[in-house]
């Protein structure tokens, strides 16, 4: 057995414009460059002069290993992060991101690949994205839907709504820009780039979106039980965008007033997650975009409805 992965030959190669910058993905595994192409592949629908001359590379490495594991294995991942290295381990999973260098590389189980959640989340999005955001990327907590080429980022507490209303607007035919997690490119124009996915939402969705009857609650790499749904239409990037901090209320109906850039940039980062305090220029970013647009408070009601038909508005 090639202990360390010396002879691991990573033949298998496809390239992906991951928020606008070139990665590529060499691999030893046609069952991982399959997984990369189902996660990473709709961006090559990218118009190419919205990419950058920037080259990353990402190798996965599919290792032999003597453990067994069950057909539902989830290892948990510890992550550490010293200067501009990146190291993350679980079980016989190693990986590392040098981000100088634009390089990361992880050494895998077949197992893992198979449970295409938990591959997707810790080894492509972890390394792709750790790479991909280390210039001109600023990452920031919070969804977004496009219409008519303008993004509506949306920013709120825990369990304030954000994906629950980027589902009902997707179904009221916006595009999906970002769940989560947006980034901000201020060079040499401002533009919002996303990496959605799915929307994940609570198992009592179907309550409220009849649609999603049936669909089966899953647990997610967060450790959440959601309900992973499909997106209608998505959009990889915007060059205009607006920023709503959500907030609920009681009434039945959804309101919106103005708010101040000083009063939102607070918004954004106080208690900002784990992670996202490892991007020292997130808040110059925001500060950038939000002088270029208007930014308001949108309290949502009881009728989600009434929130969707407010941001049309906009």
């Amino acid at each position: 057995m090639d202990t360390f992965g010396f002879t691991a030959s990573p033949a298998l190669h496809a390239e992906y414009p991951l928020l606008g910058k070139r990665l590529s993905v060499r691999t030893n595994s046609a069952a991982i460059l399959q997984a990369t192409e189902r996660h990473f592949g709709h961006w090559c629908d990218l118009p190419v002069e919205a990419c950058s001359d920037e080259h990353l590379r990402l190798d996965v490495i599919e290792m032999p290993s003597d453990r067994q594991h069950s057909a539902t294995y989830r290892p948990q991942f510890v992550h550490r992060m010293n200067g501009r290295t990146l190291l993350a381990a679980a079980d016989d999973t190693l990986m590392t991101a040098q981000l100088d260098h634009g390089y990361a590389i992880a050494f895998v189980s077949k197992a893992l690949v198979a449970n295409a959640s938990w591959f997707d989340k810790h080894i492509l999005d972890t390394l792709g994205l750790a790479v991909a955001t280390q210039h001109e990327r600023e990452p920031i907590h919070a969804g977004a839907v496009v219409r008519d080429g303008h993004a509506i980022l949306l920013a709120g507490k825990s369990k304030a709504g954000k994906s629950t209303l980027c589902y009902a607007c997707a179904q009221s035919g916006f595009d999906l820009l970002a769940e989560d997690v947006i980034y901000i490119q201020r060079q040499p124009d401002l533009r919002v780039w996303g990496n959605a996915s799915h929307i994940h939402l609570l198992p009592d969705a179907p309550h409220f979106f009849a649609e999603l009857a049936g669909l089966p609650a899953t647990l997610q790499p967060s450790g959440k039980v959601k309900l992973a749904t499909p997106i209608p239409n998505r959009q990889h990037f915007a060059e205009r965008a607006s920023l709503c901090l959500i907030e609920r209320h009681e009434g039945a109906g959804s309101t919106i007033e103005p708010l101040a850039t000083d009063e939102a940039q607070r918004c954004l980062f106080d208690g900002v997650d784990e992670g996202f305090d490892l991007y020292p220029n997130a808040r110059e970013a925001a500060r950038h975009m939000l002088a270029c647009s208007p930014a308001w408070r949108l309290r949502v009601g009881r009728d989600i409805s009434s929130a969707v038909q407010v941001l049309k508005s906009l």
